[in-house]
Order: structure tokens, then sequence, then C-alpha cells
């Protein structure tokens, strides 16, 4: 089967392309043909210059999207050049200047298999059977794991409550049969073929489980309607207090990069908040997949376009503010890696050529650390002078400095990127190098303490203690306390509302657990980053590593009683508990404690 990568628009239009004034689209008819090779585009694209014909000067970028081509014969051009509808739009990108992208979709006609029996039928849906009831039981997991959560069910109620959810899986199950059974005599022989070895082309559609019928019939034989009020509500307020949490977090990781003063984060979680309503669901529901994690970016994502966000920003946060590379926010690993573009056409003849084009690809790489930690040294001047309020003299000065000490942060972590990269394309010839470029990338390391960059070099530090009188000082040192006061009180929330996942705890007990996780975290934060990745309170697995140690220095029974202790054993510290005791060693080494008093 030729491989479809490209395709050519023909337009009847004058000169073959869309007059377009700024704001304005035009529709029309165009014809799709196949390219045989990406470079067959090449003499196309040069074009672009066609509409200064006509006095527009147009940047055109083809943006093409095809339908799944899967199944289709070696007569895959007879079936696909044929008319399609095209949209053009134009968007101004300056006075003189439009954008236009295209899109263009077609769905080909696929050749039928050959008829089928019931049978056969039956056995094509036995293939993908066990893969459906997977994804059908998560689905129904999420509310049956949310009323164990939010509802005061004794024993015979929660055995009743797993039948109901079995039912309903069942009845999903058979449910995308009868659709699928229907649709598999239009299917081509390879579509049956995946089926057959369990491969689905396309996962079921998410199903709102509280409207299915045999799931609202199971609850109300089930549950009061008093009953079901409730745990809705409680459901909803541990939704509203993730929500706080992650945007509570969120401000913390990004204070960093930006410099926010005390009102300007209360400002922001207030203002924000709501903007997290809509994230994916895996950031509210119980895991039903065993391991579940939270990126960062994907949070500052539903907020930075906010203008109600960003007049609260002073010109110089604003301005770092929508520079922010999304990739310098804190993910779920301990670094992040960038991975190396590498040019199909790339030919590399000598090992002199070779390491040009590596050292070319490193010195940028090397440019976007600096650029990373200049920004960081930028906001911690900022943040010294707001607070200090110092004069144009020592500004000049701290500016200087801060220039000095980005350049110390980051070579360290370029030294790191040039041995791990030469590391891996050792022994390379030059002609295999294009293709194993594809296949490595670079690390990006972070120097952190405490699991955010902390680290501040001694040509800062001294020139601080050197510059500023010892009233500045203690005024920069409160800032400091105030944001990592700040941070801690986000670690706890996310501990806290990743365990209201599976225990719904009251207002009142809820936040003197998060006071005694605060508290722990404060204690152990520097043992948690030596022990797991930077970001464990991004990922499920480890998020409730402080619960472990609280449940070691002062136990659980204040907060939850017997089964609900069980349940956060099996749920949330079943793979936290190897790694408690060398935490409390850890930390007693640390602080110096004897070892006769280390119990």
């Amino acid at each position: 089967m030729k491989t479809l990568t490209w395709m050519w628009l023909w337009t009847s239009l004058l000169g073959g392309w869309a007059f377009c004034q700024e704001g304005d689209f035009d529709l029309f008819e165009g014809k799709i043909d196949l390219l045989e090779d990406e470079s067959d585009l090449d003499p196309l694209l040069e074009k672009k210059d066609a509409p200064r014909a006509i006095g527009l000067n147009l940047d055109l970028d083809l943006d093409f999207e095809i339908s799944d081509f899967n199944g289709l014969e070696e007569d895959v051009e007879e079936e696909v050049a044929r008319k399609v509808t095209v949209s053009i739009v134009a968007t101004a990108i300056g006075e003189e200047h439009t954008a236009i992208t295209t899109v263009a979709k077609t769905t080909p006609k696929k050749k039928k298999g050959p008829k089928l029996s019931d049978e056969e039928i039956d056995d094509i849906l036995g293939g993908a059977e066990f893969y459906i009831e997977q994804v059908m039981d998560q689905q129904v997991a999420i509310p049956y794991e949310q009323i164990l959560a939010h509802g005061r069910l004794d024993e015979e109620r929660r055995q009743q409550l797993l039948k109901a959810k079995e039912a309903t899986t069942k009845a999903l199950v058979e449910e995308w049969q009868e659709k699928t059974r229907k649709e598999i005599p239009n299917w081509s022989e390879q579509e049956r073929e995946r089926m057959r070895n369990g491969r689905v082309s396309q996962s079921p559609s998410q199903t709102d489980i509280s409207q299915h019928k045999v799931w609202k019939k199971a609850l109300e034989s089930l549950l009061t309607a008093e009953e079901q009020k409730g745990i809705e509500e409680s459901i909803a307020r541990a939704k509203e207090r993730r929500q706080e949490a992650l945007m509570q977090l969120l401000i913390a990781e990004l204070d960093e990069h930006i410099g926010f003063a005390p009102e300007q984060r209360q400002s922001l979680l207030k203002l924000g908040t709501p903007l997290l309503h809509d994230l994916d669901q895996s950031y509210f529901s119980p895991s039903t997949r065993g391991y579940t994690s939270i990126n960062v970016p994907n949070i500052f994502e539903k907020i930075e376009n906010s203008s109600r966000l960003t007049k609260l920003l002073d010109d110089g946060q604003r301005k770092r503010w929508e520079s922010l590379d999304h990739g310098r926010l804190q993910r779920n690993r301990g670094y992040s890696r960038r991975t190396m573009q590498s040019d199909d056409k790339l030919k590399l003849r000598t090992e002199v050529e070779a390491e040009l084009h590596i050292g070319r690809i490193l010195a940028d790489a090397a440019n976007k650390e600096r650029e990373q930690w200049r920004t960081y040294m930028e906001t911690r001047l900022e943040l010294v002078c707001r607070v200090s309020q110092v004069s144009d003299e020592t500004r000049k000065k701290l500016t200087t400095l801060a220039k000095g000490s980005a350049e110390a942060l980051a070579q360290s972590n370029i030294d790191n990127m040039h041995q791990n990269v030469w590391r891996q394309v050792k022994d390379i010839s030059p002609a295999d190098l294009p293709n194993r470029l594809k296949n490595i990338s670079i690390p990006t390391y972070y120097s952190r303490g405490n699991g955010r960059f902390s680290q501040h070099p001694s040509l800062w530090t001294d020139a601080l203690n050197s510059i500023l009188s010892e009233e500045e000082l203690k005024d920069v040192a409160a800032h400091d306390a105030k944001a990592a006061a700040w941070r801690h009180e986000a670690l706890a929330g996310m501990v806290l509302t990743e365990i209201e996942k599976h225990v719904a705890l009251p207002l009142t007990l809820g936040e003197s657990l998060r006071k005694s996780l605060r508290r722990t975290i404060e204690r152990y934060e520097t043992e948690f980053d030596r022990t797991f990745s930077s970001g464990w309170y991004l990922q499920s697995y480890y998020c409730c590593i402080p619960l472990e140690m609280l449940q070691l220095d002062e136990g659980l029974k204040a907060f939850f009683d017997k089964r609900e202790i069980a349940v956060l054993r099996e749920r949330c510290l079943a793979h936290t508990g190897q790694f408690a005791e060398q935490i409390r060693r850890q930390n007693f080494n640390r602080r110096g404690v004897p070892r006769f008093l280390q119990r």
C-alpha cells in the first residue's frame, strides 16, 4: 500500500489561488491528487509568491489532515483523486500580510470485505471482547469509586454497589457489540483482521454513566434521593478543593519564573481557580488505571490567556508570563527531554562534518539553557529590587551580577548535556548519524533543591550580603519565607485532595489533616526530593508519601477510622511504605539527631 504523505490542491480560481482580504474567507472547490514523495512538494511551495501578481503579499501555510486510510488497496490513487470542499481562512497578521491555512479532508471509499456469517461476526467481536470490557469497566469505575468515597455505605450496600458496577459494565459491552455488529459488514478485511487480533481502531466513546439506565436503576434501589444528593454535593466540594489546590500549586511553580508579590498570589488564586473547572477528568477522579500523573503546563494552558489574571501583573511580570516556555514548567519526571531535530535530507560524509553538525545542535541547546537561567535570575533581581527598594546605582550592580550568576548556573547543566549527547553518538559513523539523531534526545537538567530553582551561586549571595543593608536582607528573606510557606501549603493541598479521591473528609477534619501534612512536608521535603524524582507530588504513585510519613510519626487514627485506613493503605500507600524508614533515617542524619534518639 502506498503511503499518503502529501496532497496538492488544484483550484479553479484566478492563478489557482484564493483572493482573500483581511478578515474574509472564501469557499471553493478543489481536487486532491497524490504526490509520490515529500520532495515533490518543494517546487509547488515556490508558488506562494503567485499572489503578488494580483497585488497581495501572502504567506501560504499548507496544513493538511487526512482521515484514516487503513485498509486501502493498491488502487488508492483512483479512490482518492476526487473532488473535495476546501476552506481557506485568511487571518490578518499585519497591515499587508495575510496568513492562509488550508485544511482538506476527505474520506475515501473503502473496499468492503467478503460477506460474513453470524458466526464469523461473533468471532471478530470476540477478539476485542477483553479490551472492550476493560475500557467499559474503567468508565464505570469512576462513579463507583466516588460513591464509595463520598457515601457512607455499610458492607452489604458496598457489595450491592459492586454488583451494579458489574451489571452496568456488562450492559455497556453488549451495547457496543450490538452497534459494532452492524458496522462490521461494511469494514475492509484488514479492519476485520485487526479486531480478530484484539486491536480496535477507535476506542468506545465516553459514556455519561450517571445517566445509563442500568446504573440509574441500581442506584435508585440502593440509595435514597437524599443520599444521592448528599454524595453529589460532596463530590462537587471535593472538586472545588482540588481546583484550588491545583491553582495554588501552579502559582507556586510560576512564582520562580515570574516573581509574584504575596497579594498577587491571593488574587491569582481567587480568579484562576474557576478557570480549571474543565480540566481533564483524571485531575479530579480516582485513578482506574493504577497510576496517573499531572503536567503543570496543561494547567497553565487553562489560564495563560486570561486578561483578568494578566491585569494583576506589572509590565516585567506580564512580559515573562507571555513569553514563558511551557517546557520550563515542572512535569512528572526528574528532567524533561528535548528531542533532537534531524533533517531527513541531511548527508554527512566525514567525521568533521558530523562533529560540526552536533556542535551546532548543542550550541542551540546551550543558548536555550542560558536563556532559562537568565530569566530566572531576572526574576530574582526584580524581586530583590521590589522588596528592598534599592537605588538605581545598586540596581545596575545587581543586574551585572545577575547575568554572571545566570551563566554560572547554566554552565554546569551545559557541561552535563554535552557529555550526555557525545556519549550517545560515540562510535556512530557520519553516514548513520542522521538516523541516530532521531532516537536520542537532550536532557534538560534542573539544578533544583527542595523541588524548585533555589540554588543561588556565591557570586549572587555574597553580593547581596555586601550591597544590601541588614534590614533589606531581612525583607528579602521574609518574602522568600512567604513564598516557601505558599508552596508547602500548595503541596499539602495536593496530597489532601488526592486522599479525598478515595476517602471524603468533613471540612474541619480536612483542615486539621492539611496542617499536619504541611508540617510533615516542611520536615521531610529535602528527603523527598533526594529519594524521588523532582515533581513527586505530580505522580499518584508517590504523591501520598507525606501521608506515609505522618502515619509513621503520629499515626492516622486521629483522622480516619479503621476501614478508611485500610482503603488508604490499598489505594494511596501501596508504593510508599518501602521508602518511609529510609527517608526518616536520612532526615535524622541531616538534622544531626544522635542515633540513640532515632526511633
